[in-house]
């Protein structure tokens, strides 16, 4: 598998990736669907609920939207978690705006942060945005880096779940990003909207192409929980509608499946 630049090793700069470590890192990974569905609702609530509830501080990053829709759907989560009780603040950065990435003021509020939430869109503008040309981190990538290992929430929803992973990134079908996502996710590829559109394939492609051996398919209208990220106590936990299917073992000669549901708790093989 492609190492992964943004780790210990990058010398693009320095890099807070695995500087602290937390019993406390949590993920909130959700697979996409309608964002004013019940279950929308219960992802909001429990990511705020986990940031600090009335104390939580949250920062939204919409950098996967299409560019002219990136503050306008900044806004549509910062409605929504302020009427929880939260403070929250959308941070403008997109594709058009990359140089924000290095604006100190707006990486000073990152760093402060108890919550950060990457919205739905198109992962690659992510990286386009986070990321230079050399695939080097932006001071902003690292403050949310430092944040997450400081005890921050992490939660994204569809492309804001598909960034999360370390490993290999699904771009789309039969194409991946080899540097992978930010890093937060250390258990294998994830990808979403898995039963709707039918992902199980591309998936199990993109593992065995890669020498994967896990991989996290998340429904529509379900969230996958991650608690005690990269520690002895990790488990994940299942909230929503539908299923999280995991695949494990994977290899030419076949894999093991796993489906949860609401309410199933799992526990992860070491990365």
């Amino acid at each position: 598998m492609p190492t992964n630049p943004y780790n210990a090793n990058n010398k693009g700069g320095k890099d807070f990736l695995l500087t602290k470590k937390s019993s406390e890192r949590t993920l909130i990974l959700a697979g996409g669907g309608t964002a004013t569905k019940p279950w929308a609702n219960e992802l909001y609530s429990t990511f705020v609920k986990l940031s600090g509830e009335r104390d939580a501080k949250i920062g939204i990053i919409t950098a996967a939207s299409k560019p002219r829709q990136a503050e306008k759907n900044g806004h549509f989560y910062e409605n929504i978690f302020s009427e929880l009780g939260a403070h929250a603040e959308w941070i403008p950065i997109d594709i058009r705006s990359r140089k924000n990435s290095y604006n100190k003021d707006l990486v000073k509020k990152i760093e402060s942060m108890t919550g950060i939430f990457y919205g739905a869109g198109n992962q690659t503008r992510y990286t386009t945005s986070l990321r230079n040309n050399a695939n080097i981190n932006s001071p902003m990538l690292n403050a949310m880096n430092l944040a997450y290992k400081s005890g921050a929430t992490i939660a994204g929803t569809s492309a804001g779940t598909a960034i999360q992973c370390s490993s290999p990134m699904i771009r789309g079908d039969n194409i991946f990003d080899p540097y992978g996502g930010f890093g937060f996710f250390p258990y294998g590829i994830l990808d979403t909207h898995f039963s709707q559109r039918n992902r199980e394939s591309r998936l199990i492609n993109l593992a065995r192409k890669t020498k994967t051996s896990q991989a996290y398919g998340i429904d529509e209208d379900t969230i996958l929980i991650v608690k005690n990220v990269d520690t002895p106590q990790t488990h994940m936990e299942v909230l929503g509608e539908h299923g999280v299917h995991i695949y494990t073992n994977i290899s030419k000669k076949g894999f093991k499946m796993t489906r949860l549901k609401a309410g199933d708790t799992y526990y992860p093989p070491k990365p």
